[in-house]
């Protein structure tokens, strides 16, 4: 699994983290995103990814992302990567 990565806003900081096995459900696990606010991390944003090795948060013209490098489903290596747009209130 890959390390978490961060993505800075406009003044936001947030921090993406790829999941890439999940003791309950394998290889299908939630990726997810936090905010950092008044020094601590809440999580805004999480995502279904299969068996993730990467994943990025990142800000373009005020609107939040994160791209997602998808590995392996449990049976294929053949998954698609997604890029994910989200909003949330007072996001």
């Amino acid at each position: 699994p890959s390390g978490p990565t961060s993505g800075v806003g406009v003044d936001d900081t947030y921090l993406a983290v790829a999941n890439h096995y999940d003791d309950t459900t394998g290889y299908e696990a939630l990726s997810k995103v936090y905010k950092l606010a008044a020094g601590a991390f809440t999580e805004v944003a999480a995502v279904t990814t299969y068996g993730a090795a990467h994943c990025e948060a990142f800000t373009i013209g005020g609107e939040h992302f994160v791209a997602v490098a998808n590995y392996f489903d449990g049976t294929f290596h053949t998954v698609s990567s997604a890029v994910y747009k989200w909003s949330w209130a007072g996001g």
